[in-house]
């Protein structure tokens, strides 16, 4: 029974000392205005586009590399290959989203790339997401494959090294 009463006087005091305020809430409650001791708006803002901007990075960065690593398993005979090329060198996240949708028009298969290897479609729509990506033109200029993607690669570093740097 003692037992019992020392174990439910210990959940006691510890419960009621979690409750009670500490002395930095009495400050705040003394002070009766909440807001002051809270960050302002735009320190939060602040943290968002940091997030944003290493968010975008981050894709950026695995575009590049899945663009190489690509590049590296497909045959010559498949590089060669003539595509629609719509990209304008405005190096814009337009421009990545129609690079995008050419590329989708290639399965995985008739690459001669397992399904899993081949996301640079999904990567480049999910980059450009929001962004309004518009049809293609009417007149379709055509250039190889493996220039598509280099011009996609140069357009993804140019736009990497564009983002504000990291402090």
């Amino acid at each position: 029974m003692k037992t019992f009463l020392s174990f439910l006087l210990t959940i006691v005091v510890v419960t009621t000392a979690a409750a009670a305020p500490s002395r930095s809430d009495n400050h705040i409650l003394k002070d009766g205005d909440l807001g002051k001791n809270l960050p302002d708006v735009q320190h939060f803002k602040r943290i968002a586009h940091h997030h944003t901007q290493e968010l975008k990075k981050k894709q950026l960065e695995e575009i590049m590399t899945h663009i190489n690593v690509t590049k590296k398993k497909l045959s010559k005979q498949i590089l060669d290959k003539w595509v629609p090329d719509d990209l304008q060198n405005s190096c814009k996240p337009e421009e990545l989203c129609k690079a995008g949708k050419i590329l989708a028009t290639f399965k995985a298969k008739d690459l001669g790339l397992e399904k899993w290897e081949w996301i640079l479609p999904r990567q480049l729509v999910a980059y450009t997401k929001g962004t309004g990506c518009s049809e293609t033109q009417t007149e379709t200029v055509e250039s190889t494959l493996s220039s598509l993607l280099q011009n996609t690669h140069k357009c993804a570093q140019k736009m990497f090294s564009e983002l504000t740097p990291t402090s």
